[in-house]
Formats: structure tokens, sequence, C-alpha cells
């Protein structure tokens, strides 16, 4: 019967009803899909769990992670979750380990667009790899120093967020994904492997890719990224280091010429006239980093070495920990260098951040100008080539002084310095001189600038019941001298016959200098020198969450005084009013017998809708009906995602800085974006089936399908996905 579903739904979506290529592509699929699920193991048939049972957080209150670590070298071999973890070192932009679920999930499995992945709202420019944003404001930052990079970031591989792996097994995971018709073809990629190399050293490969033509003219996107990454954790030091390499490629259309003209008329989505057909954005970004520590006291194992501690001990010590750490948000807990010191041990450790990037991004566009997407040609009427350049080194040493175990009071402090140098080069409006006899051109202009900060931290997360997490960072020299950045949470968990349940308050202030670019920029379209004063945040946040009965709650508060934005000409403006935003979220999932609901559902108040536009509602709501077809062996879920905003002033794009900016002319939103899908599970094996975007098959409805001003939505497709994990 799903199958017939399907089918009708194929044969109603415009060009795929007479294609042999789709067909071939879904033989294709579900022949490897077959030879990869009858290639599975017995022993991924033997896990009949959804995903990993494990921990959110490492250990954080009895022996070190390190001696964990150890004891989990020594547990024998049954299913994954005794052969991999998969932890981030950084929180909040803090050195602290955070427990990663590895991706065997039917539950999700389907949503394979980075934008859809990242926010369960989110607006884009109608194509996979192109500019996004989130309508939901606690989400959203202020233009940063890489601000050509704000909207772009999602397909992205940093240091920041690379995920390591200690693996007693080298681990294996390919995602595929495919839409559209073969001049319409969508296509993502995820490759990741890695393996120890030692019991300590840890080295992997990780890959992604996000290609698509689009739908509609001159929209086409080429994005990859590639990383190699490693981490090592002896007893005394440890290491964690990647090399990321991005390049992103994008057509820009600018949008619809004549949104009228969409409205009334019926046309192929390649038919419709775009503002430009020429536009094209290229960013390089390349980074390496790595961050050390070291521990000026080496840790005894003598008592948990995996030699002397029978498994069943260490199992059900780990059982208990991850008992301890079960939370559907993760939490962040120290690495071993934080972790609290055994009495009569020294409690220092150092830590050391080193960075370098290198980021160039370049437009052109061979359409004349000016008109009403490019407002100006200060360099060149006839064609535009726009290029800005990027260089910075950051480095950072913090001296740890770690709490004491078992202590009833006890803290932890840091202090350090964190340095950085960046070399800015933009395109300029020709300068002539004169070098003796020579005419001389300058078409770049280029500065360097140095900051330097005092850092600290105070924490506390050996508590059973209470534990806390501040720090900050004040610049002391260069153009963000004055500039002040705290953050910080304090925890509450308390238990009932449900499970345990979290309450966190944390509080953010910034006062920040404007970035770079925000202050003086010149190219073809646009040229801006400002003034602006540091500009002030101060965001408050409340959440709520009780893992056993899968719901979480949060409130978000901010206050923005002298707010940066880009107003309706694309020019930076800065508000002279304290805007305010407050936000309310809700997540829950019900479960009745086999039908799953998921609720995320925000609502927010802005307090000047003319500066700080945001959609009154907005959520996400998936329905499935879930069922074994073979115990343990095969699993199924079929059922439907819903996602919706109400009407704002949602923003216009420009294309030639990569900026959303403020419009005023038509509201967006209204239409609810609804995805129909079929997955399985066979063993190791994941394979999805989804039309995406039915409800444009309508045509009782309106083409109002928007979530960026001038940019529509995909008309309804059919996706394919299939996953595939390697752990022997």
């Amino acid at each position: 019967m799903i199958i017939y579903i399907f089918a009708a739904l194929l044969r109603q979506i415009p060009g795929h009803n007479t294609i042999g290529f789709m067909l071939y592509r879904m033989r294709f699929l579900l022949f490897l899909f077959l030879v990869l699920a009858l290639g599975a193991t017995p022993l991924a048939g033997a896990v009949p769990r959804d995903t990993l049972r494990i921990p959110n957080s490492f250990p954080a209150q009895e022996d070190s992670i390190r001696l964990a670590m150890k004891a989990y070298y020594a547990l024998p071999i049954d299913s994954l979750q005794d052969k991999v973890i998969a932890f981030q070192p950084f929180y909040r932009g803090r050195l602290a380990l955070v427990r990663v679920p590895i991706d065997t999930m039917l539950t999700g499995f389907q949503i394979k667009n980075v934008v859809k992945e990242q926010y369960a709202v989110g607006s884009y420019l109608g194509n996979l790899g192109l500019s996004a944003y989130s309508p939901l404001f606690h989400l959203r930052e202020q233009p940063g120093d890489f601000m050509f990079t704000d909207h772009v970031a999602m397909y992205m591989h940093t240091h920041q967020e690379m995920i390591h792996y200690q693996a007693r097994t080298p681990y294996t995971l390919i995602n595929y994904t495919s839409a559209g018709e073969k001049r319409k073809d969508e296509m993502t990629l995820h490759l990741i492997h890695t393996q120890n190399v030692t019991k300590d050293l840890n080295l992997g490969v990780l890959f992604d890719a996000n290609t698509s033509d689009g739908q509609y003219y001159h929209q086409g996107t080429g994005n990859n990224a590639f990383s190699l990454f490693g981490s090592y954790r002896g007893d005394q030091y440890s290491l964690y280091a990647s090399l990321n390499i991005n390049n992103i490629k994008m057509q820009e259309n600018g949008g619809l010429e004549s949104l009228m003209d969409f409205y009334t008329r019926d046309h192929r989505t390649e038919s419709y006239t775009m503002r430009t057909n020429s536009g094209k954005t290229l960013l390089k970004d390349r980074s390496f980093a790595l961050t050390q520590t070291f521990s000026f006291q080496k840790f005894s194992s003598r008592n948990v070495s995996g030699a002397t501690l029978p498994a069943d001990s260490l199992r059900s010590a780990l059982s208990t920990l991850e008992a301890m750490s079960d939370s559907l948000s993760a939490s962040a807990v120290p690495d071993s260098m934080m972790q609290a010191a055994p009495r009569g041990v020294t409690r220092f450790t150092l830590v050391h951040n080193l960075e370098y990037r290198y980021f160039h991004r370049n437009f052109t566009d061979d359409a004349p100008g000016p008109n009403d997407l490019y407002p100006n040609a200060y360099i060149n009427p006839f064609q535009t080539g726009d290029s800005v350049y990027v260089r910075r080194l950051t480095n950072s040493f913090e001296l740890m002084f770690r709490e004491r175990e078992r202590a009833r009071m006890t803290a932890g402090f840091a202090a350090g310095i964190y340095s950085e140098l960046d070399k800015y080069t933009h395109s300029i409006i020709p300068d002539t001189s004169y070098n003796g006899s020579e005419m001389v051109i300058t078409r770049e202009d280029g500065e360097t600038a140095a900051n330097i900060a005092v850092t600290g931290r105070f924490f506390n997360h050996t508590g059973g019941t209470f534990n806390w997490d501040v720090g900050g960072r004040f610049f002391v020299t260069g153009e963000k001298a004055g500039s002040l950045e705290l953050d910080g949470d304090v925890r509450f968990h308390y238990f009932t016959r449900r499970g345990r349940s979290t309450l966190t308050l944390g509080a953010t202030l910034l006062n920040a200098e404007p970035g770079y670019f925000i202050k003086r920029y010149e190219s073809n379209s646009y040229l801006w020198r400002t003034d602006f004063s540091q500009s002030q945040q101060i965001r408050l946040r409340a959440e709520l969450e009780n893992p056993a009965r899968r719901f979480k709650a949060g409130v978000y508060v901010a206050q923005l005084n002298n707010w940066v934005y880009f107003d309706t000409l694309a020019l930076p403006a800065q508000s002279s009013k304290a805007l305010i935003s407050v936000t309310g979220a809700l997540e829950k999932e019900m479960v009745l017998g086999r039908f799953h609901f998921l609720f995320k559902l925000y609502g927010q108040y802005s307090s000047d809708e003319e500066q700080l536009p945001l959609p009154s509602f907005a959520g996400y709501q998936s329905s499935f009906y879930q069922q074994w077809l073979v115990r343990n062996v095969l699993n199924m879920q079929f059922g439907y995602d819903l996602r919706y905003h109400t009407r704002y002033y949602a923003y216009d794009f420009a294309p030639s800085t990569g900026v959303f900016f403020m419009q005023n002319n038509e509201k967006v939103g209204g239409f609810p974006f609804v995805d129909v899908f079929l997955t399985f599970k066979l063993k190791r094996v994941r394979l999805s089936v989804m039309g995406e975007n039915l409800l444009t098959l309508l045509g009782s409805m309106d083409k109002k399908y928007f979530t960026t001003y001038g940019y529509p939505m995909p008309e309804a497709r059919i996706k394919f996905g299939v996953s595939w994990s390697f752990y022997d």
C-alpha cells in the first residue's frame, strides 16, 4: 500500500511521470539497499536499539576520564556501543567534553537538507547550498568578524565543532541522498572514517558535499568540506587537532524579477526571469588548529587497570555513570585535565590553543550596473569583480586549577591570555598615484589588526545536583580594546520516579566592537565607512528538560543596545533604540502505541518590527507510524514533517556581499511545507524515500512558498537516501 502511495505522488509531480531516469535511480537504490543489508553482519542485527546508548557526557564524579578510557578498552566487544565513543572537545567556545550520539538512528534520517538539520524552521534561498539564516532570534548572532561566512557556516567544517572519537575498531559511515530530475539534480554525501592507531591516538577523515543544480534558473551550488582530525589522550598530555578545507561555489540569481509574474502565471520553474543570470560566489576557507593540555601530575591507574579489574565490574561501573548522565541535550563535562583532582594530587593543568585561518571570497557578475540589484558602479559599470581576503592567527594560554574530588564544596578556576592577529584585504576604488615617473594604480587595500585579551573561568563540574561554569574575556589592546564577553550556566539536577530533570539558568553579556568589514568596506556596488559605537547584548535563558518524559521547554530573553543590522539599502546601520526579543520554546514527543508525535513550537516577541522583524509563531511537527517488520532486524517508519511560520517582513538578500537585509515590500510566510517520508532500517543499512514540499502540487493554494523575500522554495519532488555504517 505504501509503495502505491509513493507511486501516486510520483505521477503527480510535473516531469516525473515519464522520466526513466528517476525510475532507474529508484531501482538502483533499492538494489543497493538489499545488497548492503544482506552484506551486514549478524553482529549488527543483534543490536535492537535505534540509537547507541551512550551518555551525552563523560563521567564527572569518581575516576578521571582517562581511567574510564582504560576501563573501556578492557571491556569485551559485543555491540557498537562498546566500540565507538564520539565527543566534542568544546562547549560554548570553552574546552569541555560533550558526548555526541553516533548517527545510527532511524528517526529523523529522512532530513538531509543541512538547513533543516540545523534549524527546525529555517530560511534560505530556495536551493541546497545557498545562504541561510534562522527566523528564531535566539539562534542568531550579530554580524561577526567574518560576516561573509555568517550565512554559509552550516556547510563548513571548523575546529570548534569538530567531533572526535575513541574507537576500539575502525568506524566508517557513508550517507548519500539524491533528488530531482537529471538536469535539476541534488546530491549530498557525508563520509567519515576514524580509527585508533593506539589506545591513546585516534585519527580520522571527514568529507561533506552538497551540490544541486536547483529548480530555478542560475542557482546551482557546489559545496564541499574536507577535514583531517586527530586526538591523543595520554596520562599527562592531550592533543586535539584538525585541518579543514572548505570550498563553496554558488550561482547567484538575485531572486525573482517579478513576484506578480510568479503569482499569476504557471511556468516551468527554470522559465521565470531572475534579477541576474551571471552572478557567482566563490568562497575558500582553510584552517589548521590544535588544542593541547598538560597536567602537572600523572594519574595513577593501578586500581582501575583493565588487566586487574574484572570486565563485569567495569561494565557495571560504566553503566552506572551512563545512567547518571542520561540526558537528551548535550551537557558539558570537563576533559580529564579539567577533572576533579584526587586529594593530595596537584590540581594544575596548562591549556594551549593555536589556530591559523585563511579566508577568501570572490564575487563576479557580468551584468552591467547600476540597477535594482547593484545600486552603484564605483569601479566598473560593465561587470563586477569583488574580492575579500582575511588571515587570522589566534593563540591562547590558560592555567587551570581543578576542583578537588569528593569535597563537599569545591570549585575550579582558570586564567589566561588570548591574542589574535588579523590581516584584511579587499577591493577598493582604484587609487592613482605616482612612483617617480611611473603611474601606479592600487586596486586593493589591506590592514593588519592585533588584539589581546585576558581570560578567566570559574566552574564546578563535580556536584551531583548543582554545578556551574562561568567564563569570559576582556580585550585590553587593539581595535577591540574595551570589548567584554561573559557567558555562564548554572544547572540544577533533581530526580523523580520519571528520571532526572535539569533546570539550566544561563546568561550572556557582550560588549563588542563592530567587525572590521562593518566599519569599512569598498566594492563595485557598495561603499561605506561607519563610526558605530560598541554594541551591547544581554541574553538570558532558562531551560527545563526531562529526557524520560521527552520534554524540554525554554525561555530566551535578549536586550540589544546599539544593534547592528543591514537596512533596506543593504547598508550597515545601528539602532538607536534598546531592542527587546523574547522567545518561548516547547519540545515534546508523544508516543501512542506505534504512533509518534514530535512537536517543536516557538513563540516570539519583538519590541520593534521595523528593525527586528520576527515571525510571531514558528513550528515543526513530525508524525510517523513505526513498526518492526522483522523483530530486531527490519524497522520501518511512515509519516510526515510539517514546517510553518507566520507572516512577517522576512529579509531580502544581497548577492555581492552575501548578507540578508531589511525589506518592507511584502510579508513572507503563512505557507505550510509538508514532506511525506518512508524510511527503513535493516541491520546497519538505512533507506529513505521522501516526497518534499508536496503542497506545492495543490493549485488551489497561493504560490507563496517563500522563506526569504523573492526566493521561492523548490516545488514538489522525490528524494532518495541511503546510509551504511561499518565498525568491524
